[in-house]
């Protein structure tokens, strides 16, 4: 049997899409209660109003992200919800460093927040966090609208093409662009100086696996040198 109308699938081919389908969003649910349990148990209440804002505009994310993926670059947004251990012995370390201080961020934010209360944070701050997190979540969703062969990790896959359009016409790592953001942006939006430290720690991871990343790409993806001589910033137009 075959669905009728411009495509057609075999019910096995709508069962495995309904399975990828279930497991996408258990993934994504998965992810969003680990968070909100790394921000409220440290913090020892659920009545925290930044991290329940916070909290929506990532889920806010996600929906726009996956409905638009699964329907434009399904294999963008399954690749990207895989858990791959990374091959090169830098991602691992950089991965771990990543995750790690990530985790720390939320930790640190409610705790600091709502049992410490050290950092004082004045509202216009955490406004700003929130409008620099909103930056750094779009300019993530132009880069997966942009590029087909985004992963986790540092890979290249069969059939790699270099990407020059969107932003990467400006920068050749937009999505390490935009992660440094949406970390630096979360420690504010949550209110809390002392979780910019682990912010810093996954910004700094971030730019050694940009410039990683980038010496690795010149030596195994065909026309990235040139590229790299057209577009010859990695991260900030300007700067570096």
């Amino acid at each position: 049997m075959a669905r009728a109308g411009k495509d057609k699938y075999t019910l096995g081919q709508i069962a495995f899409m309904a399975k990828s389908k279930i497991g996408l969003v258990a993934k994504v649910s998965l992810g969003f209660f680990f968070m909100a349990a790394v921000l409220f148990l440290p913090a020892g209440t659920i009545l925290w109003p930044e991290a329940w804002l916070f909290i929506f505009v990532m889920l806010a994310y996600a929906a726009v992200a996956i409905t638009w993926g699964r329907k434009n670059s399904p294999r963008v947004i399954e690749e990207r919800a895989k858990f791959k251990i990374p091959k090169k012995a830098w991602d691992k370390a950089m991965m771990a460093v990543m995750s790690i201080a990530i985790i720390t961020i939320f930790a640190i934010a409610g705790y600091d927040s709502m049992n410490l209360g050290l950092s004082k944070m004045p509202l216009p701050l955490k406004v700003l966090g929130f409008v620099g997190l909103a930056l750094g979540l779009n300019l993530n969703l132009l880069v997966i609208k942009e590029n087909a062969y985004l992963s986790r990790i540092v890979q290249k896959k069969e059939g790699h093409k270099v990407v020059t359009t969107g932003p990467y016409s400006a920068v050749r790592h937009p999505l390490y662009a935009a992660s440094i953001i949406i970390f630096l942006s979360s420690a504010f939006a949550l209110g809390s100086f002392y979780a910019l430290l682990p912010g810093a720690i996954t910004a700094i991871a971030l730019i050694t696996r940009t410039e990683l990343d980038d010496k690795a790409l010149k030596k195994e993806l065909p026309g990235y040198k040139e590229y790299s001589k057209k577009v010859k910033w990695k991260l900030v137009p300007g700067i570096w």
